[in-house]
């Protein structure tokens, strides 16, 4: 059998909510939502609303019971990364749930140089705490590394892009390629997890696994390449087409800007050593076409997906 009765932690934010989604969207799943008290979510029909103490085993432990497996997608307003991530473990245990998913959703950690970097640390050492309970035979694990979001690590900034302004920044130049996944791949990939049945042999294959997955493995210049080619496309049939703020695009094309993450790394501020985790000389997001996407349910996607990708970032 599958897993069936899931437990999320944390239904919103920019990857619990398309988790949430896909999970009630599947209609593969009895779902229950841990919520702190205060949440404005509301849960549709057929979900269920459990509000806890997140600092709290029993609470937690108590809310869970029943459930089979657990999905955390907190964040990090629900206080300390590895605190909270281990309380919900150490409750997940407790309450008999057979399979947990951390909130991981980013670079490579399993290998160098991801294992080594200190902006990962609060998430390496959520890892070591699960696998040291799973070799104690008390719970199961499965966690996801998608490398860098696509669409919102775009929209957000972080990737180097500002979509408003048409600008972005080239990371040594904008040639060097890196594993990118849409959030709603990751969201996808965590309901085929859970819904592979216990018969099947990737069932095992996925029990205790870290999966590297990614859409596509693609530079800089090559994602800003076809991002000018649908500007220009859309400013010539209709050059009052708007951007994702709603004001005209004025820019058909991105002004780019070359800069030396070395260098950048030498702010030691939180964005210089995410640039620096991501697209620098040693980064932990550039793993190639090789890795468990066909396990984790990721179907190939093609040059036009990406394609359409970019114009929903650009014009959605």
């Amino acid at each position: 059998m599958p897993f069936t009765k899931i437990v999320q932690a944390g239904a919103g934010g920019n990857i619990g909510r398309p988790i949430f989604e896909a999970l009630k969207s599947s209609g593969k799943f009895e779902l229950t939502v841990l919520c702190r008290p205060g949440s404005s979510f509301t849960p549709p029909e057929n979900v269920i609303r459990k509000d806890v103490d997140f600092t709290n085993v029993q609470s937690l432990s108590d809310a869970m019971k029943g459930g089979e497996a657990l999905v955390i997608t907190v964040g990090r307003t629900a206080g300390d990364v590895f605190t909270v991530q281990k309380t919900l473990i150490d409750a997940a245990i407790e309450a008999g749930i057979k399979r947990v998913i951390p909130s991981h959703y980013g670079t490579d950690t399993e290998r160098a140089p991801g294992k080594d970097q200190k902006i990962s640390q609060a998430v390496i050492n959520v890892m070591n705490y699960v696998k040291e309970k799973a070799n104690e035979g008390k719970i199961t694990w499965t966690s996801v590394m998608p490398g860098t979001w696509l669409d919102f690590g775009m929209k957000a900034g972080y990737a180097g892009f500002s979509i408003p302004n048409r600008s972005a920044i080239l990371f040594d130049g904008g040639n060097s390629r890196y594993n990118y996944t849409l959030c709603s791949t990751i969201a996808d990939s965590i309901v085929f997890i859970l819904s592979v049945d216990s018969a099947d042999e990737r069932f095992g294959q996925l029990e205790n696994k870290a999966l590297r997955i990614h859409d596509w493995f693609v530079s800089q210049n090559e994602l800003l390449d076809i991002m000018d080619e649908e500007l220009a496309k859309r400013e010539e049939s209709d050059p009052t087409a708007t951007n994702t703020e709603g004001e005209v695009a004025a820019a058909a094309k991105f002004n780019r800007q070359v800069v030396s993450v070395a260098e950048l790394a030498e702010q030691k501020n939180h964005l210089a050593m995410l640039y620096e985790a991501l697209f620098g000389m040693d980064n932990s997001c550039s793993w190639g076409t090789d890795d468990e996407s066909d396990l984790a349910g990721v179907r190939p996607k093609t040059n036009e997906d990406m394609r359409e990708a970019l114009r929903g970032v650009l014009f959605g």
